[in-house]
């Protein structure tokens, strides 16, 4: 049974992957109306997909353990 401390961590985390999903979506959606730089593009769809790929492994972990 998880204890609340890693329950809150967890929270944090999917909460977290929630706002880079949205953020990677509404970058997709820029890109694709060629509203935005592709440079910027490239540069922040970088940004984002590591920090997504971080918290997938920290909540892999928390499941793990």
């Amino acid at each position: 049974r998880a204890s609340r401390g890693a329950t809150g961590e967890r929270q944090r985390l999917e909460a977290e992957r929630e706002r880079l999903f949205t953020a990677l979506t509404a970058l997709e959606a820029s890109h694709r109306a060629g509203s935005v730089d592709p440079a910027t593009y490239a540069a922040r769809r970088r940004t984002l997909v590591t920090a997504l790929e971080r918290i997938f492994a920290a909540l892999e972990e928390e499941a793990a353990a």
